[in-house]
């Protein structure tokens, strides 16, 4: 890839069609692949809120961390060694495609039922690492009678310095990426306003996942090596009810839905500290006791109510769980070093992440065009992704484990006012401290 090519190559299609007057059928497709370029793993040190060589190191690895904008180009190469500046392999590149194809029938069954039907599926694939190797040929003629090969260009795993000490190899193109992942998605809802007052929405989800995981970090000429490679086919499902409340200017909105999240996978079940499985004695031959990763099912309440004071005012509430899924790749991912340590190891047995949501708020409407609204929050959130640090000097083990240990108590108020209508402005402005 030249320097050119570092920019996003993208389309997409979409079609709908009337089959009935009742019948509708929407197909959309997007297809594209962009050029990115990840940070070394040793660099992601400079890549945070301090800037440049005074940054603290991150104690965990973002494989898929990419270079986006000028200011983290600026935070990379302010560390200023002649080699991050001036030669082309200190980096990997990185192609990620993507895919995506989906279906919508819409159906309405009489004037006051309808229902609504669609498959989804999504598909990425990477393709990160070090640029092409070094043409070794001493074909260049630099001074009369004096030949050289093409360094520091092109990619070379060996330690190598030039002039006035600038790298020629080693601290080159760190990471590597071959990861396929698809996701299958079928999702169904029905809606009928069974009575006047009574709006009824129930629908089911389906979410299907065939995740080849091949990726990590590799420095040969400093024996680094930190690498996961193993294919999850995890799933979840989801149902959901709701009944909307409507009168007399009363609008209540009551419902519950069901979380079932299966990580369809055993595990292996030894000593958070044995040494055969996260110390240099692991052997990928060994058969180690497993044990099935349990599914995580929970059911969330939803409340919701309308109240009008005046003609011109209302007050409202808003309670909730709301559920949150972990990243996969902390569920699955088994990170190795070259002598088969544990690195980074992943929890099949995370939790969602749940907020216990409050909201009370207050609208006005003045003279007509304008909406003043206060509101006061109050959210409480527990099981939240988390690492924690393994280390046994006696044992010579040392990694980070994904836990659901963090928690999080966010409360406060906001203020917002809208003009929502007008010929010449329209807009809002918002407050929350």
């Amino acid at each position: 890839l030249s320097r050119d090519d570092y920019r996003d190559y993208s389309g997409s299609i979409k079609l709908n069609s009337d089959i009935s007057r009742d019948l509708k059928l929407q197909i959309t497709g997007t297809m594209g692949k962009n050029y990115n370029v990840p940070i070394n793993q040793s660099d992601l040190q400079f890549d945070n809120p301090n800037w440049g060589i005074n940054a603290n190191p991150t104690g965990d690895w973002s494989p898929t961390n990419y270079m986006r904008t000028p200011y983290q180009i600026a935070e990379m190469t302010n560390e200023e060694r002649a080699a991050r500046i001036f030669t082309e392999s200190w980096y990997s590149h990185a192609e990620v495609s993507h895919l995506s194809l989906a279906a919508k029938l819409t159906n309405f069954v009489n004037p006051t039922t309808f229902y609504e039907v669609s498959l989804e599926y999504v598909n990425r694939n990477y393709l990160t690492g070090p640029l092409k190797e070094r043409d070794y040929t001493k074909r260049y003629e630099v001074v009369p009678g004096y030949f050289v090969d093409e360094a520091p260009f092109g990619f070379y795993e060996g330690q190598e310095t030039g002039v006035s000490g600038m790298f020629f190899g080693g601290h080159s193109g760190q990471i590597r990426d071959s990861s396929d992942l698809s996701s299958y998605n079928f999702k169904a809802d029905l809606t009928s306003q069974v009575t006047k007052e009574h709006l009824i929405k129930t629908g089911i989800q389906f979410a299907y996942y065939d995740l080849n995981l091949d990726y990590g970090a590799l420095e040969k000429a400093y024996d680094f090596y930190n690498y996961t490679k193993e294919t999850q086919n995890p799933f979840r499902l989801s149902l959901y009810v709701q009944d909307k409340i409507e009168m007399l200017g009363f609008i209540a909105n009551l419902g519950v839905r069901m979380d079932y999240s299966d990580a369809n996978t055993s595990w292996v079940d030894v000593g958070t500290y044995d040494p055969s499985y996260y110390g240099s004695e692991y052997s990928e031959s060994e058969d180690y006791p497993t044990k099935d990763a349990e599914a995580d099912i929970s059911f969330s309440p939803r409340l919701g109510i309308s109240h009008p004071v005046t003609e011109n005012s209302k007050l409202y509430f808003n309670f909730g769980h709301f559920k949150q899924m972990p990243e996969y790749e902390e569920i699955f991912r088994q990170g190795r070093s070259s002598n088969g340590s544990m690195q980074n190891e992943g929890n099949p047995g995370l939790v969602q992440a749940k907020t216990v949501a409050y909201q009370l708020g207050y609208d006005h409407v003045l003279f007509n065009d304008y909406l003043f609204q206060v509101a006061a929050f109050y959210n409480d959130i527990t099981d939240i992704e988390a690492k924690q640090q393994v280390t046994s000097e006696l044992s010579n083990i040392g990694y980070f484990r994904t836990t659901n240990n963090a928690y999080e108590d966010i409360r406060g108020f906001e203020l917002t006012f809208r003009k929502n209508s007008g010929r010449w402005i329209k807009g809002f402005a918002n407050f929350a401290p």
